[in-house]
């Protein structure tokens, strides 16, 4: 599964605290991603997960194959 290029998300080193660079992103899923972040400064490298938990808004162009829980906080 191809991902399109963006903004990546962030994130500290839970070492030294210090803004580290994501090296590499794999799309497991439709809904969940991991993240390979490296720190410049300790040396540290590790992965975090992205996922997509609830929905706030339903989509336009909803993917049949993906069931993602909605919850109306009173959202627009």
């Amino acid at each position: 599964m191809s991902a399109k290029t963006g903004p990546r998300p962030s994130t500290h080193c839970p070492h030294c605290g210090c803004r580290v660079r994501n090296v590499k992103t794999d799309q497991i899923t439709a809904t969940y991603r991991e993240i390979t972040y490296v720190c410049d400064n300790c040396d540290a490298q590790f992965i975090a997960a992205l996922e997509v938990v609830r929905m706030l808004r339903p989509s336009s162009m909803p993917n049949p194959n993906v069931r993602i829980k909605f919850v109306n906080y009173g959202h627009a």
